[in-house]
């Protein structure tokens, strides 16, 4: 809330400041690359670890989607 210039509801608080924020959100997938819902996730997680440091903060939204095939069939 701090870094976002929210007011934070409270008398005294201490907050980190995040020097990058890093997000995997939503489906990557790429016919033209052969590349799947979870390899593009994998893909972009490995680009966050080259990337973040320890006062990053990371988001990664549904990372086992798309894993079961007979699901993906229904």
């Amino acid at each position: 809330m701090a870094q976002a210039g929210i007011p934070v509801p409270a008398k005294e608080a201490e907050f980190p400041v995040f020097d990058q924020v890093l997000a995997d959100i939503g489906d990557h997938q790429s016919l033209a690359e052969s590349l799947s819902t979870f390899s593009a996730h994998i893909a972009a997680i490995r680009r966050m670890l080259e990337n973040a440091t320890a006062d990053s903060l990371v988001l990664i939204d549904e990372l086992g989607r798309a894993t079961d095939r007979k699901r993906a069939e229904r």
